[in-house]
């Protein structure tokens, strides 16, 4: 898909257009070897960013990630977040995924996280840990992480609807 398809199919204004395409030459600068697994264009928020999601990591791989997003322009206070929410996933038991905006070629400070059980043998993954972890970092609200780990223990399916971190603003 071009550039240009997009902005006709998604009948782009002049500005946006503009932007997207320059958060798209910011994104072609990234290192190759940072894979994304989703990517989204959030038109309905200030200056329509496009939203990258780089594939799950732990440890050094997740600080090399973050390392190269600070390199890129991602601002170092928010670096230093991603690095501490990275390290608290990893030490229990999880992968994270970071997600960053482009707007007008610029990184934002807005960012995402998702975390994914670890694929390292002996992982033991502790939810509590990681909602305690948050919470204590600023990445979570307490009530929102007590229902889910509530709704979580009596039926783990439903319990992700009850799940609303606050960790993309």
């Amino acid at each position: 898909v071009t550039l240009r398809r997009i902005e006709r199919s998604l009948r782009l204004n002049d500005e946006v257009a503009a932007s997207l395409g320059a958060s798209m030459k910011a994104v072609d600068s990234l290192p190759e070897d940072l894979a994304v697994f989703q990517t989204g264009l959030m038109l309905p928020r200030a200056g329509a960013p496009l939203r990258l999601c780089f594939v799950d990591r732990e440890g050094d791989a997740f600080d090399r990630l973050a390392a190269a997003l600070a390199d890129a322009g991602l601002d170092p206070a928010v670096t230093a977040k991603a690095r501490a929410f990275g390290a608290i996933g990893c030490s229990c038991g999880f992968r994270t995924s970071l997600c960053v905006d482009f707007i007008g070629g610029r990184l934002s400070s807005r960012i995402g996280l998702e975390f994914h059980r670890s694929r390292q043998p002996g992982a033991s993954p502790s939810l509590k840990r990681l909602a305690i972890g948050l919470v204590s970092h600023g990445a979570a609200a307490a009530y929102r992480t007590d229902a889910f780990l509530a709704a979580w223990a009596r039926d783990p399916d439903e319990a992700w609807s009850a799940l609303l971190l606050t960790n993309h603003g």
